[in-house]
């Protein structure tokens, strides 16, 4: 059973190594990690900002991915 809840703000899933582990160690279910789309939105744009090799696509289906294999972790009506 999972004892720990973490909202990831768009801070930790700006680095794609820091959102990798995090996403995996609630994969794992080592704890229960939670985000709202707008912080999806948050660390898309901050990305986008500062690295012009990647497109907004890309992480878009970044994104999806961590929804679908997460999908209890998506916060809404807050």
């Amino acid at each position: 059973m999972v004892k720990f809840v973490a909202l990831l703000d768009a801070c930790v899933l700006h680095s794609a190594s820091l959102r990798d582990l995090f996403v995996q160690l609630a994969i794992d279910g080592l704890y229960l990690a939670k985000w709202t789309e707008q912080i999806h939105g948050e660390w898309i744009e901050s990305v986008l900002r500062v690295r012009s090799d990647i497109n907004r696509e890309s992480l878009e289906y970044v994104r999806d991915l961590m929804n679908r294999h997460l999908a209890d972790s998506m916060v809404e009506g807050y």
